[in-house]
């Protein structure tokens, strides 16, 4: 019987990991565009005071979540180990400890803990909520410009440009990464076996996150210089 709930819990690992990234990647983007109602709802007179205003809400309100997805998963985790019987390193039965620390502490929960934090960080945090930025953000715009203008003869010269127009780069770049920093923060106190493939994970999403900002950047800029006539470069 315990060897059938083994290979249960291992056929559940993929999907069980593939619904808690869907989840977590959800839950980010809930909590972004609630932040972003509330900060720009709030009757602020300056647009620093939006952005302001957004970075603290965001971050606050993933802190938040991140907690009590950590809370819960943990609790799942735990009683999912119990079910299977599940041994300390020293050979002890997982559920007949009743110590709270010493629970926290044993292997078994460490491992689970670290590789769940290390799911949250990398990919749900730091890389796939910037996976399809590109698309959603550059590609689909320019894209459904492009049909409309080519569909419409009315929309013509300036009306064109306008819609070719990229969104403008918004500061609430900083809270995503604040939020990642956040995280790396975390892992020396709960999960320091992981450091190091958090770190190499930061910076692999940071190199993708500069490279896909400098190139938007760009673009965004070389869009006002021509609608300004200016073919200067600097």
């Amino acid at each position: 019987m315990r060897s059938r709930d083994r290979s249960v819990l291992i056929l559940a690992g993929p999907f069980s990991e593939g619904i808690f990234i869907t989840l977590v990647v959800l839950s980010q983007i809930g909590l972004f565009v609630c932040s972003s109602v509330a900060s720009k709802g709030a009757g602020f007179h300056y647009e620093d005071q939006v952005h302001r205003s957004y970075t603290m809400f965001y971050n606050a309100a993933l802190v938040l979540n991140l907690a009590l997805d950590l809370v819960l998963q943990t609790y799942l985790s735990y009683l999912q180990m119990v079910g299977v019987g599940v041994h300390t390193a020293d050979g002890q039965l997982l559920g007949s400890m009743t110590d709270f620390q010493d629970i926290f502490e044993s292997y078994p929960m460490q491992k689970s803990l670290g590789k769940l934090l290390f799911k949250y960080c990398w990919p749900c945090t730091f890389f796939v909520p910037f996976l399809f930025e590109p698309v959603v953000a550059q590609f689909l715009p320019k894209h459904i410009a492009k049909i409309l203008v080519g569909a419409n003869p009315r929309i013509r010269g300036e009306m064109a440009e306008k819609a070719f127009e990229l969104n403008e780069m918004e500061p609430g770049r900083y809270a995503d990464i604040i939020f990642n920093l956040i995280l790396v923060t975390c892992i020396p106190f709960i999960a320091p076996a992981y450091m190091a493939m958090t770190f190499g994970a930061l910076i692999i999403s940071h190199v993708y996150l500069y490279s896909y900002d400098r190139v938007a950047l760009h673009q965004t800029l070389g869009m006002e210089r021509g609608s300004l006539g200016c073919c200067s470069l600097f």
